[in-house]
């Protein structure tokens, strides 16, 4: 279509046409590209439309009993590392699978994230470096942490789809409410903000890796400082306190 054919009513058709089968995020990021692209050639053009709201998913945030439950069924295995790495590390999904030996440090209780491992269009798992700058860091994690992990190759030898897979059953055999893998960070991150901790917003940002504005960014690259080194302590206390 010639851009002097486009107008808000066709746009407005398109995004709804899209929003029938995708997400608002996905319709949201469609229409960033659309503009952009229009910006760049056309910036005289404007358009009047509505986007779709996104709807915000009831979600389940499991309890400490609820980790408990289930850390004690995957004893002994990879599962119970994986567990273990979300649920006081903050640690995502991918980067646990991507995770080797050569990434710890025995001596300082300490996980170095550097990689991710992400699914391609084909289908495909590869390892790649983390999404943002934020995702580089360094945890510190409680000594009963680390004793689960290996000394070499990998640390859980499993895909994304296996991980999911795994811990799903596990639910089922728990008899908990079902929650995704990834909310074992939300978890952990409830966790050092509520009342028992404290922990600063800095604090959890820099363990969990999570985006931030420009301030955020400095606090991730100079985040060895003592409240947070302190904050660091207590979060970990907690879990072995709470965990083991």
């Amino acid at each position: 279509m010639r851009l002097t054919a486009l107008n808000s009513s066709r746009i407005q058709g398109w995004i709804s046409e899209l929003s029938r089968t995708h997400s608002a995020k996905t319709v949201k990021n469609g229409y960033g590209l659309f503009t952009a692209a229009v910006n760049m050639f056309a910036p005289e053009l404007k358009f009047n439309v509505k986007l779709p709201q996104r709807k915000k998913p009831n979600l389940y945030t499991p309890s400490t009993d609820d980790i408990k439950t289930i850390l004690k069924l995957s004893e002994g295995t990879e599962l119970h590392r994986a567990i273990l790495l979300g649920a006081v590390g903050m640690m995502r999904r991918g980067e646990i699978a991507a995770l080797t030996a050569e990434d710890l440090d025995f001596k300082k209780n300490t996980v170095r994230i550097t990689k991710s491992m992400v699914r391609t269009s084909k289908g495909e798992y590869v390892i790649k470096p983390p999404k943002t700058e934020a995702s580089n860091r360094t945890i510190i994690l409680p000594e009963f942490v680390m004793k689960e992990l290996p000394q070499e190759g990998r640390v859980i030898n499993l895909n994304l789809k296996q991980l999911s897979d795994r811990f799903i059953k596990l639910l089922d055999k728990a008899d908990v409410p079902h929650f995704r893998f990834h909310d074992l960070r939300h978890y952990a991150a409830s966790i050092a903000a509520s009342s028992s901790i404290g922990a600063s917003v800095e604090a959890i940002k820099a363990r969990g890796g999570w985006a931030g504005d420009s301030m955020m960014k400095r606090v991730y690259i100079n985040q060895i400082g003592d409240e947070v080194d302190k904050d660091t302590a207590a979060i970990n206390q907690y879990f072995e306190k709470k965990l083991v």
